[in-house]
This record gives C-alpha cells, sequence and structure tokens, in this order.
C-alpha cells in the first residue's frame, strides 16, 4: 500500500487534479474496506489509511470538490457506518477541520446535498 502512496503522489504534480481526486477517494473507501476485514498488527495498513486521509483534502481542493459534497460524503460515513466509501473522522472530526480549512466555509444558503 504504501508503494502504491509513493507513486501516487509522486504523480500528483503533473497530474489532473479531478482524476487525483477520484484515485485517492477511492483509494481511501477500498483501504477502509480492507482494514475493516484485514488484521493490522503491525500498523501498516492504518498508516497508509492515515497518509489518505492527510492526502485528500489536498487533492479535493485542488479538484474544487464542492465543500457541501465533501460534508456529506463525511457525515455519511460517521452515520452510516463502515459501508460508505467516506473515510471515517477519528479524533474529534479533525480531518473534518482540515477540510474546513482547505477549502473554506461554505455558504449557509448552499443546501447539505449540493
Amino acid at each position: 500500500m504504501h508503494a502504491a502512496l509513493d507513486i501516487l503522489e509522486a504523480a500528483l504534480p503533473m497530474a489532473d487534479p479531478v482524476e487525483a481526486y477520484s484515485v485517492t477517494h477511492n483509494a481511501l473507501g477500498s483501504a477502509i474496506k480492507v482494514i475493516a476485514r484485514a488484521d493490522d498488527s503491525s500498523g501498516i495498513i492504518g498508516d497508509a489509511c492515515r497518509r489518505l486521509l492527510e492526502l485528500h483534502p489536498n487533492v479535493a481542493a485542488a479538484a474544487h470538490v464542492a465543500a457541501a459534497k465533501l460534508i456529506y460524503w463525511m457525515m455519511t460515513f460517521q452515520f452510516a457506518g463502515s459501508r460508505s466509501t467516506a473515510p471515517p473522522a477519528p479524533r474529534g472530526c479533525r480531518h473534518c477541520g482540515s477540510h474546513w480549512a482547505r477549502l473554506g466555509n461554505p455558504s449557509r444558503r448552499r443546501t447539505f446535498r449540493d
């Protein structure tokens, strides 16, 4: 997993931001499914998930993903469980805050689903 993440991170400066977001988003969804079913006593999968969680808000901002869409996606994971393809928001939704910081606060007039 880490070798694949190294390749992804190396390709980001040259990649189309929308494509990079799609790959990162799908990789994160897959990693969450894997960690839910695998023995991660060594912490390798968890470390890869953390790397993806740190990368995700950066590529989302570069791809200009609507903040409302990301919020809906994160909330779905929180309340719908691990069947969602959204990443978890551990430690008091710390990663939600990183999305907000990079994307800016959406207008109050925006709907929950964009």
